[in-house]
């Protein structure tokens, strides 16, 4: 499957992932996933294992945004989709 350059452009707004260098590939090694999480989503699971968390988690937490969600609350909805 090939991507296109708007492709890019969407995981490096999403994500803020550079799209202009090496993939990132591998396991990332963080010493606290917690605060990972809290740094892209803005709240904490409970239940974050080795760097895994739960599906369930992120869909009862982020619920679809609504016309009244703010521009915050939409990127942490899209990062909690990607995941």
């Amino acid at each position: 499957m090939q991507v296109g350059p708007e492709t890019h452009q969407y995981v490096n707004l999403q994500l803020e992932l550079p799209v202009d260098r090496y993939a990132v590939t591998g396991s990332v090694q963080s010493g606290d996933w917690g605060a990972v999480c809290c740094e892209l989503l803005g709240a904490i699971s409970g239940n974050i294992k080795g760097g895994r968390i739960e599906m369930g988690w992120l869909q009862d937490t982020f619920q679809e945004p609504d016309d009244d969600s703010t521009e915050l609350e939409r990127i942490r909805y899209a990062r909690a989709y990607i995941f």
